[in-house]
């Protein structure tokens, strides 16, 4: 990389892989009601779509455990970036279930590979170039939101209006990740530890870090709980539920979550990792009974303002845990431990949407929506509970 770059222009291009990460797990978002009218897919079916790629994720950090730390940041994001490119391309081509569910393979194969060494360097980046903790951490997740807006919004739209509504999606998606994996190049190259560090090791903690640990992971997995609800169901609660027939407008309504948590990371990047976690089970609660009284009453207003309180929710809760990771790590395990954190969340978002889907088969759509409510609120208080698990001698974090 040229010596003169600054530690900046690094930081745009590895908030750009995390990006790419929320884009390519919602990519297929706008398009489970088009598979289930073109192909005839039943509601398990397309939510199988969505968890194969979570548990592909999980099982790809569980295995590689710290790799990025031990053979290096940028080899882990560039492999990651050519596996979701693979992914995307094969969506762009499928025709069926099969290729679907191979492409969400490679998709989650590639997002787990890159999601914690690229917010790992977003963090070590923003502190090269002057932000403080919460500000790095805001970066993430104004990235995460910058993903999902364009795979919702500009998904919506591309799939309402313009021509091949099943694949110029993921012909766009594809141009990016290739744009990336370029841009990824240009970073500085590993500087990798000698000997024994290059193996598996076990992530060292101190004794007051476990519970921060914990807690940070299950704001994660609350915050990816709204993910499942929005990215694998929302269209489909949109048009069957709420009774919006356009792919465009039920693209923007969803788009709103990720842009409300991109906005609310930039307006509260200097909140402390408690009251992150606090404000960000409140604002998930709200969210829950906003979606409630959107399904029951047939109500699009409901459903958007559901949508911007699930969006406050997840920036919050996922700056706090962020956060909190980054408190309890150095640079030799960082990206081992949001690894760490995120495999869980991952692996409840997906067995969170098998189950949903499984009961939307048997009892309906609306029956599926009021469980994924219920499991959010029990998760919102488990994650009070572990910020006072995690709060030492019981005072509230900073």
């Amino acid at each position: 990389m040229p010596a003169q770059a600054s530690p900046a222009f690094r930081l745009r291009i590895c908030a750009g892989v995390v990006a790419h990460t929320l884009w390519t797990s919602a990519a297929p978002s706008m398009s489970y009601p088009l598979y289930a009218r073109h192909w005839g897919l039943s509601p398990l079916e397309t939510t199988l779509i969505f968890a194969v790629y979570p548990a592909v994720v999980a099982a790809v950090m569980f295995l590689s455990g710290d790799l990025a730390d031990r053979l290096g940041r940028r080899r882990a994001m560039l492999l990651g970036l050519l596996a979701s490119l693979a992914g995307t391309v094969l969506f762009a081509l499928a025709g069926g279930l099969g290729v679907l569910l191979a492409g969400r393979v490679l998709m989650g194969l590639g997002v787990g590979l890159s999601a914690g060494p690229s917010a790992a360097m977003v963090a070590e980046t923003g502190a090269e170039a002057g932000l403080s903790r919460p500000r790095a951490a805001a970066v993430t997740v104004a990235a995460q939101s910058l993903g999902l807006v364009l795979a919702l919004g500009l998904g919506g739209v591309l799939i309402g209006w313009a021509p091949l509504p099943l694949r110029l999606n993921y012909i766009l998606l594809a141009l990016v990740i290739a744009l990336l994996a370029g841009l990824t190049l240009l970073l500085p190259p590993d500087t990798l530890p000698d000997g024994p560090h290059r193996r598996p090791r076990r992530r060292h903690l101190a004794p007051g870090d476990a519970p921060r640990l914990g807690a940070a992971t299950l704001a994660l997995v609350t915050a990816y709980g709204h993910g499942v609800l929005i990215t694998a169901l929302g269209a489909q609660f949109a048009t069957d539920l709420v009774g919006s027939a356009s792919p465009a407008v039920n693209g923007l309504s969803l788009a709103l979550f990720p842009a409300a948590f991109g906005l609310a990371s930039v307006l509260m990047r200097d909140t402390g990792r408690g009251a992150a976690l606090v404000g960000g089970a409140v604002s998930s609660i709200a969210a829950m009974a906003l979606l409630v009284l959107a399904l029951e009453g047939h109500s699009l207003v409901a459903f958007v303002l559901a949508n911007l309180a699930s969006g406050t929710g997840y920036a919050l809760l996922v700056s706090g845990a962020f956060q909190m990771i980054d408190a309890a790590a150095g640079r030799e395990n960082r990206a081992g431990l949001i690894a760490h954190g995120l495999l869980r969340a991952y692996l409840a978002s997906g067995l969170l949407a098998l189950a949903i889907g499984a009961l939307a088969d048997g009892f309906g759509l609306a029956a599926a929506g009021l469980l994924g409510v219920a499991v959010m609120l029990v998760l919102c208080l488990l994650c009070l509970l572990g910020l006072r698990a995690a709060s030492p001698a019981g005072r509230p974090l900073p």
